[in-house]
């Protein structure tokens, strides 16, 4: 873009100070209408906020305090079976991950080769942003969402779609 400078003097020409009009009608133009878009872009991001947060705090109506409402947890549904246990390790190799569940007395393995298809999913504040390979501790409870394993002798319960670290409480 040219960059041109203009100075009024006493002598400046009709044609430069038309100019200089409508570079600077054109500029607070832009400026109005960059405005606008953000004011409306801060408006629907704000109604977008207000449908997706329900605050754990009560709200007053007719001056009083509304019981406290719990906070709702959308859970994303995945095809396969299920299992849902304690994972205490996650066993990484150049064959693919590993994940080791613990189910009352059983343990249930789930293994995958490519191990970026698998999501790991957390609705609780203790799961860090960041999964690693090696022993859990403590143990986390997880629903594990998988496909069944085709092979009647593989040591693997089939092969997992997704980790999902879940509070007690949720089923």
């Amino acid at each position: 873009m040219e960059s041109k400078h203009f100075f009024l003097t006493g002598n400046a020409g009709e044609k430069d100070i038309r100019k200089l009009r409508q570079r600077a009608q054109s500029l607070l133009d832009s400026i109005k209408s960059f405005t606008e878009r953000l004011e409306k872009f801060k408006a629907e991001n704000e109604a977008a906020n207000a449908r997706r947060t329900m605050t754990s705090e009560g709200t007053k109506a007719d001056g009083k305090e509304n019981e406290e409402r719990p906070r709702v947890m959308l859970r994303r549904r995945f095809d396969g079976e299920q299992a849902r246990g304690l994972l205490t390790e996650i066993q990484c190799s150049e064959k693919g991950m590993t994940l080791v569940i613990k189910d009352g007395e059983r343990t249930l393995k789930f293994n995958t080769s490519p191990p970026e298809r698998l999501e790991f999913i957390g609705y609780t504040p203790d799961v860090k942003e960041s999964i690693t390979c090696g022993k859990v501790n403590p143990a986390k409870l997880v629903v594990v969402t998988y496909r069944n394993s085709t092979d009647a002798s593989s040591p693997f319960a089939g092969e997992p779609i997704a980790v999902e670290f879940v509070k007690p409480e949720e089923k």
